[in-house]
């Protein structure tokens, strides 16, 4: 991670455009941020989780989440935790932490729970990216995929 920027890439003053911060730049920084970010985990045994991004025109403030490696490779973050405890609630078990299920044709994992999220307290992950998922939709596909065998 240096300042300079990577061949061939032009600086904002080169182009003759002063740098503003969009949506669009901050969806092209995060998956760099994560990569890293994923030496220093190593290092020091734990793992980030870059979240969501606010911004203004010059800058740019992103959620960072630090937490240690769980026994499944992921890093362990509050809403893992949440799941361990709230899962009952919500008609799951603490065992489906991790379970993949296909939902709209896409394969997602459950990551956690957010409790203040009511309409959509499951946090799954699909290709890289979280979604917030109502829980009759993953008890739904659970069904589902331990019906078809699809585990």
């Amino acid at each position: 991670m240096g300042d300079c920027p990577k061949p061939g890439m032009a600086t904002p003053k080169e182009r003759g455009k002063t740098m503003e911060m969009t949506a669009a730049l901050l969806r092209q920084l995060r998956p760099e941020i994560q990569a890293a970010l994923a030496d220093l985990g190593k290092r020091f045994g734990v793992g980030f989780e870059v979240g969501v991004a606010k911004y203004s025109g010059s800058n740019a403030t992103f959620r960072l989440e630090v937490g240690i490696i769980g026994n499944d490779g992921r890093v362990v973050t509050k809403e893992s935790e949440n799941f361990k405890f709230l899962a009952p609630m919500y008609g799951l078990s603490e065992s489906d932490l991790g379970r993949r299920f296909m939902l709209n044709g896409k394969p997602h994992t459950i990551v956690g729970i957010n409790p203040n999220a009511p309409r959509f307290p499951i946090l799954t992950e699909c290709h890289g990216r979280k979604y917030k998922v109502p829980a009759e939709s993953v008890k739904r596909a659970l069904t589902q995929a331990t019906e078809g065998g699809n585990r």
